[in-house]
């Protein structure tokens, strides 16, 4: 399975953009469980998920396959989460 995502991941930084969807529909109810879980609206959550997967293709050439992605993804998720929280305060 996460070799599944390792090569998705390589195919997008290989140009094709098609895997990195593929990721987003894996992985887009994790993110917006996890980004909801930390603000609480529904549509801030929406906007904040969106920027997570933009944050998330600019870094897939950091991407370390030890890790499953699932764990990455989340932790990008949680660590810009916290950063929003912190800027609204």
């Amino acid at each position: 399975m996460e070799n599944a995502d390792y090569e998705l991941v390589k195919q997008c930084l290989s140009g094709n953009i098609d895997s990195f969807s593929e990721l987003v529909a894996k992985y887009k109810r994790l993110i917006y469980s996890a980004v909801y879980n930390m603000v609480g609206n529904k549509d801030e959550a929406d906007d904040i998920s969106q920027e997570v997967f933009l944050k998330i293709f600019k870094a897939l050439d950091r991407y370390n396959p030890e890790y499953k992605f699932s764990t990455w993804s989340v932790k990008i998720a949680t660590n810009y989460c916290v950063d929003v929280l912190r800027k609204k305060k």
